[in-house]
């Protein structure tokens, strides 16, 4: 899992915090049932019940204003995905159709766990949260805070999320 926070145009990968988010949002994923279908849901379709779990654990743990202000999640491709973040590095062509869900949430968000950071690098905060998930393990594969907006159109369009 990476955790990437968005400063002044850079992306800066956050390895220690990745290791206390898997302890976090693992426990939801662990005991959970078999992955989600990877086709496309409908309009009306709710989320998975372990995709909402696992955003309400990254809101208990992350959020400074308790529920966002709003939420959205998207099931699409990792080539897709990767269109909204693309200082990240180019998809591997093998996992470009692999399936992905993605949640985007604003609000106001801090990785408070800035113990695990040096003491130079200021803890990643941002209005932006958005969480790439892995539907067949049904974990958490990347998180990015951001300070600068964020545009999901490339994934196709978002459904609102309840937190």
């Amino acid at each position: 899992m990476r955790i990437i926070m968005h400063r002044r145009g850079r992306l800066a990968v956050v390895l220690a915090i990745a290791l206390a988010l898997a302890a976090l949002m693992g426990a939801a994923t662990v005991l959970s049932p078999a992955a989600q279908s990877a086709s496309s849901p409908s309009a009306d379709q709710p989320a998975p019940d372990w995709l909402v779990s696992i955003a309400k654990n990254f809101v208990a743990a992350y959020s400074t204003a308790g529920t966002p202000a709003s939420a959205e999640w998207v099931l699409t491709t990792a080539e897709q995905y990767k269109l909204t973040v693309p200082e990240d590095g180019p998809v591997d062509p093998d996992y470009a159709n692999v399936s992905n869900y993605v949640v985007v949430m604003h609000g106001s968000f801090a990785m408070q766990d800035a113990s695990l950071l040096s003491s130079e690098q200021p803890p990643p905060s941002g209005t932006t949260a958005v969480l790439a998930m892995d539907p067949k393990t049904q974990t958490v594969f990347c998180i990015a805070i951001l300070t600068t907006p964020y545009d999901p159109a490339p994934m196709g369009p978002m459904s609102p999320l309840a937190l």
